[in-house]
């Protein structure tokens, strides 16, 4: 009976011995892997405890991209809310969709950024408005098509003139957007007939001669009378 107990014991003090040997960690990829993770954790704290973004895959910090600073073309109305400024190319404010609000007399860049919603506008189609054809003529950025030099007939079609005739004396450019002066050969033929004018005079006065024989036969008739005496 004590034999057994001895071997008992014996074999309880070897296991607890095996137990408290350090754990081997040559080639033992999970326990240096829970090292590492344990170290890491207790010299590096996680994304709850630290204000600062995790570093991407290149290094640098994740950071939202900035949206685009919006245009200064608006300005207030009365009631304190921002609408564009008069010729924008979209205002739903003051005209209805594919029209543009030009200002009814012509402004300056100044005068037009002191505009507001007391001034004088009306709403135009740029695509085939004949008198602001293109933009707003009182800003500078459309054509009057009417007030192109020796126009006849013209049209605005897809914000351009397209001059179809020009008045006498002017034909229509190449581009088919204007007229442009025709010089007519009247000029060289009046140049040429000043110079034939002296010619003429001259043989005139070369014949004018023959005109002076008509005293000396006048004379020779006179003698005549005392021969038969």
């Amino acid at each position: 009976m004590i034999f057994p107990k001895i071997a008992i014991l014996s074999l309880l003090s070897l296991s607890s011995f095996v137990i408290s040997l350090p754990t081997p960690t040559l080639n033992n990829q999970e326990g240096l892997a829970r090292r590492w993770y344990e170290d890491h954790k207790r010299h590096h704290p996680s994304a709850g405890e630290n204000a600062r973004p995790s570093p991407s895959v290149s290094g640098g910090a994740k950071r939202k991209a900035k949206k685009p600073i919006p245009s200064t073309t608006s300005n207030e109305d009365g009631n304190g809310s921002s609408q564009p400024l008069l010729g924008a190319a979209e205002d739903l404010t003051r005209c209805p969709a594919q029209q543009m609000a030009c200002p009814v007399s012509p402004m300056t860049d100044v005068q037009l950024a002191q505009s507001n919603a007391d001034t004088p506008y009306e709403c135009i189609l740029p695509q085939e408005d004949l008198y602001s054809c293109g933009g707003c003529t009182t800003l500078g950025t459309g054509l009057d098509c009417t007030a192109i030099p020796g126009v006849l007939s013209v049209s605005c079609a897809i914000g351009s003139c397209n001059v179809h005739s020009c008045k006498p004396g002017f034909t229509v450019t190449s581009d088919g957007q204007g007229c442009v002066e025709v010089i007519t050969s009247s000029a060289n033929s009046t140049v040429l007939s000043t110079e034939q004018t002296p010619s003429v005079n001259t043989t005139e006065s070369a014949t004018s001669p023959v005109a002076t024989d008509a005293p000396t036969s006048s004379v020779e008739s006179a003698a005549a009378p005392s021969s038969t005496v």
